[in-house]
């Protein structure tokens, strides 16, 4: 039976029409899937309509849950960037910039987001691309802080070279220190002219770092770096106050290749990592 009005021609190009339209939905199945950025489909609900795989795992969602999430639930909602990036996208129907999102565990992490508002056939829909940038913010902070410690570094330099007074020499390479490493207290002493360790400054609350210096532990590692010229670092043994230091560490300070005192600083587990302790050796 013949449509009214249609040849075979007309019906020909409609079927060729239809398998364009069949492959073109598959080919934007095949690229929705295979992105490497995360990708949401939703409506202006806030129901969730589809997600890669991508986004799934950026997320820390299965699919099937996403889908029955609300697309609020999605977006850090203490981020203050949050409700610019609604208004931008409300008023212009386009949005792009970086926001904290939250992983299926309530984790918040930056990404870079583009929130789009389009028209599948007669249906309003929302599409967003995420863009994971945690890595790229801890090399960012590592980078900040690796010119930080250039900065001190050079800094530290100048004031020892300098013609400053010993105790104003030492007082500001502890408030270098301090900067950089973020320490509980720190202790310089330096050896008179009998040997002997005489403090020449100190920061800090006093009962802290004098309780810590008269433990043997610490002494031990005082008198190691002061024999081998060597950073000496040590686990404090706690007492049960949550906010006492539980890393010490004893640095050589040493002029012209001579040892004529220490350092010792006193912090949290940040001061036990490597990139810190090498940051003091380079002040010291």
């Amino acid at each position: 039976m013949k449509t009214p009005g249609r040849n075979r021609e007309d019906e020909a190009c409609g079927l060729s029409t239809w398998f364009l339209r069949a492959d073109a939905h598959l080919d934007h199945r095949l690229f929705f899937q295979a992105s490497a950025d995360g990708m949401i489909l939703a409506t202006p609900d806030g129901d969730v309509l589809d997600a890669n795989a991508e986004a799934c795992r950026m997320l820390r969602w299965a699919r099937e849950e996403l889908l029955c999430a609300d697309l609020g639930a999605l977006f850090d909602q203490t981020d203050p960037l949050l409700d610019g990036a609604r208004a931008e996208q409300r008023d212009t129907n386009i949005f792009k910039g970086k926001m904290y999102l939250l992983r299926r565990d309530g984790t918040p992490f930056p990404a870079e987001v583009s929130i789009f508002r389009y028209r599948d056939g007669g249906e309003v829909r929302i599409g967003i691309v995420l863009h994971d940038i945690t890595e790229r913010k801890r090399l960012e902070e590592r980078l900040k802080s690796s010119l930080s410690m250039m900065v001190a570094v050079h800094e530290a330099g100048r004031v020892i070279s300098s013609t400053l007074e010993l105790e104003e020499i030492g007082i500001r390479l502890l408030e270098i220190a301090r900067r950089v490493c973020k320490l509980s207290a720190a202790v310089i002493s330096l050896r008179d002219e009998r040997g002997r360790l005489c403090t020449l400054h100190a920061f800090g609350p006093e009962n802290l770092w004098r309780k810590a210096s008269t433990t043997p532990e610490v002494q031990d590692i005082r008198r190691g770096a002061l024999k081998t010229g060597e950073c000496q670092l040590i686990r404090l043994q706690q007492s049960g106050e949550g906010d006492r230091p539980s890393v010490g560490l004893s640095l050589p300070l040493l002029v012209r290749d001579r040892v004529t005192g220490v350092l010792e600083a006193y912090g949290f587990n940040d001061l036990a990592e490597k990139t810190t302790v090498h940051a003091l050796e380079s002040i010291a």
